[in-house]
């Protein structure tokens, strides 16, 4: 198998990992959103967002990958907010 193959094989599995990770995320958005709705608390907490986009980039160990790691974040953030907004319509 050529090291294009095997890293595309690693890659699918990695993602799999992925989706399984993200779905047990957005159940716990979920529950967070049902807490901020029945305790009347703002969707947005920028102030906590900042603090993980900042907390979180220690997990990343080569620094060439955090600016990505953070664009990565963000996006799963926004994802969140996204579907918290779409649940109370």
């Amino acid at each position: 198998m050529n090291k294009l193959i095997s890293s595309r094989k690693k890659i699918e599995k990695i993602d799999k990992k992925i989706a399984k990770l993200f779905e047990k995320r957005m159940l716990e958005v979920e529950k967070i959103y049902e807490y901020k709705k029945e305790n009347n608390i703002d969707t947005l907490d920028t102030n906590r967002e900042t603090y993980l986009l900042n907390k979180n980039i220690n997990y990343i160990k080569d620094e060439k990958f955090i600016p990505y790691y953070q664009t990565f974040q963000k996006m799963v953030m926004d994802v969140s907010k996204e579907y918290q907004n779409n649940k109370k319509k």
